[in-house]
C-alpha cells in the first residue's frame, strides 16, 4: 500500500512537471486559415483582413518572400511578455522564407495595450529597434490607447509597407487609409 502510495505521489508530480512545461507551448494561438491575420481580439474588419492579405502578395512577390503576419489577442497567457509572445508566434509559425528571414510579426494584444513587432534576423540590422519604436510610437500607441485597433493596425501596417518598399526598392501600392500620424503623433 505504502509502495503504490509513493507511485501515485511521484507520478502525479510527473503530469504536473510536464504540464507546467508544456502549458506555454500551448498558450500560442493557432495561425489563421489566411496566415497574414489572425485576428484572435476581432477588431478587425474583413475588409482589412483582405487588405493585409492582398498587401502580403505584393511584398512577397516584389521582396523576395517578405511578409507581415498581423496577429491580435485579447490577453497575454501569463509568464509572458509581449515581446517574447511575438518571438515564439514569429518562431513557431515561420514568418518569412528561411533563407531571407525578411518577415515581420506585428502583435497586438487588446486589453492590455500592449503588443509590438518582430523582424527577421535577415532584416534587423536595417530595421532597427530605434526604427521599429518610432512607428509604434507615431502610428500605433496613440490608437491602442484609444481602443481605435484597427485604425492602430492599418496606420502602422501602412507604414511597415512603405519600409519595405523604401528598403527592396520596389513599388508597393497599398494603402489602408493609415498613412497620417496618430492623434499626438509626429510624422515620420
Amino acid at each position: 500500500m505504502r509502495f503504490m502510495k509513493k507511485n501515485i505521489v511521484l507520478m502525479l508530480a510527473v503530469l504536473m512537471t510536464a504540464g507546467i512545461l508544456l502549458a506555454p507551448a500551448n498558450a500560442l494561438v493557432e495561425q489563421s486559415d489566411s496566415y497574414y491575420v489572425a485576428d484572435y481580439a476581432n477588431v478587425l474588419s474583413p475588409d482589412v483582413e483582405q487588405d493585409i492579405i492582398d498587401a502580403n502578395a505584393m511584398l512577397e512577390q516584389s521582396c523576395e518572400g517578405a511578409q507581415i503576419v498581423v496577429v491580435t489577442i485579447d490577453y497575454l497567457p501569463d509568464n509572458y511578455y509581449a515581446d517574447e509572445y511575438a518571438r515564439q508566434l514569429f518562431n513557431d509559425w515561420h514568418v518569412g522564407p528561411a533563407d531571407e528571414n525578411n518577415g515581420m510579426l506585428l502583435l497586438l494584444v487588446t486589453e492590455e495595450a500592449r503588443g509590438g513587432i518582430v523582424t527577421g534576423d535577415g532584416i534587423s540590422h536595417n530595421f532597427t529597434n530605434r526604427i521599429s519604436n518610432e512607428l509604434l510610437d507615431n502610428y500605433f500607441w496613440n490608437y491602442v490607447d484609444k481602443g481605435q485597433y484597427e485604425k492602430a493596425v492599418t496606420s502602422i501596417f501602412d507604414r511597415l509597407m512603405n519600409w519595405y518598399e523604401d528598403e527592396y526598392d520596389a513599388a508597393l501600392t497599398q494603402n489602408m487609409g493609415g498613412a497620417s500620424p496618430a492623434p499626438g503623433g509626429v510624422s515620420a
